[in-house]
């Protein structure tokens, strides 16, 4: 029985496919069983928050469900347009999103203390991105609430929904609250990716000349250490990048240009301090809100960065 059904749904999905272009799914508030205040207060349990019920309410309300509710008013004659009481999430996504830059910089500022300020705002661009927040949204369960024209909401109205919901804790005067929220559910995002992907540096020899300099040493010079399958498909070159006879930096290429950034690349994760043996980024029970407070204002910039003047930073704090 169950074989048939799944049967009978999958050739109506591929039905629906070639008629729409995509899978008709059906609102859930459209079930008889529906209850929509039953729902949000569910919603709000399983998030273990405590959100004012009138702003919440405010932050599933899309802008283009108030345009369509607005022209179905005029198309019905239901009075002046000033009666209709319908209020976006544009404001509270606004607070919200102010609200979640500060923190995240704050955050990735005190966990990433070696890094320049340019791959502070790399990651803190990646967590506020709508893929990222988009996501988030869709797993805490806010598909079935959302008030919008389309069904499923796009990834941008997912991810305005999760703003407004950091804005409705905000302008309840929650913002500790806020901040834990964030912690919680957007920071833990960082531990399924190469931090060092997210911020692409253009040049990187470039920066490692800059810092070396700064840093009143003398250029890098870079060494083949070995090659092998030398004249071949699967050739590898082992470059080294050497600062004074010191090894800074290695790393494999299939030719000796790749394997040159690659190693260029491996001798600032080593100065940055976000390589192999970097700690584990500070999240969960491991997380001291306490020390985020304190954070600096601002990391150095790539161009003025040197060991000497991170840690000269550190001690101030």
């Amino acid at each position: 029985m169950s074989k048939e059904l799944f049967k009978r749904r999958v050739q109506i999905r591929t039905d629906e496919l070639i008629r729409h272009g995509r899978e008709q799914i059906p609102r859930r508030s459209d079930f008889l069983e529906w209850n929509y205040d039953s729902e949000l207060y569910a919603f709000s349990v399983r998030l273990g928050e405590n959100f004012d019920d009138s702003k919440i309410r405010e932050a599933f309300v899309d802008q283009s469900h108030v345009e369509m509710e607005a022209e179905r008013h005029r198309a019905l004659e239901m009075g002046s347009e000033d009666e209709f009481a319908i209020t976006s999430n544009d404001r509270l996504a606004e607070v919200g999103s102010t609200f979640l830059s500060e923190t995240l910089e704050s955050y990735v500022r005190v966990a990433f203390p070696f890094w320049p300020e340019e791959g502070v705002q790399a990651l803190v661009a990646f967590l506020n991105s709508n893929e990222v927040q988009a996501e988030i949204s869709f797993h805490i369960g806010t598909r079935d609430l959302i008030f919008a024209k389309d069904y499923p909401p796009d990834m941008p109205t997912y991810a305005k929904v999760f703003r407004a919901l950091v804005g409705v804790l905000v302008e309840s005067g929650h913002e500790d609250q806020a901040k834990r929220f964030i912690y919680d559910l957007v920071v833990p995002q960082l531990h399924v990716q190469d931090i060092n992907e997210i911020w692409d540096i253009k040049d990187p020899m470039r920066l490692l000349m800059t810092i070396l300099k700064n840093e009143g040493k003398s250029e890098p010079e870079s060494r083949l250490l070995w090659v092998s399958g030398l004249d071949t498909i699967m050739a590898c070159y082992h470059v080294g990048i050497y600062v004074d006879k010191e090894l800074i930096g290695q790393g494999p290429g299939e030719s000796a240009e790749i394997a040159e950034e690659m190693a260029t690349r491996d001798a600032l994760r080593r100065m940055f301090r976000s390589d192999e043996s970097m700690p584990m980024i500070p999240m969960g029970d491991y997380l001291d809100p306490n020390q985020i407070k304190a954070g600096p204002k601002a990391n150095l910039s790539a161009s003025e960065w040197s060991q000497e003047k991170v840690l000269k930073n550190l001690q101030t704090i």
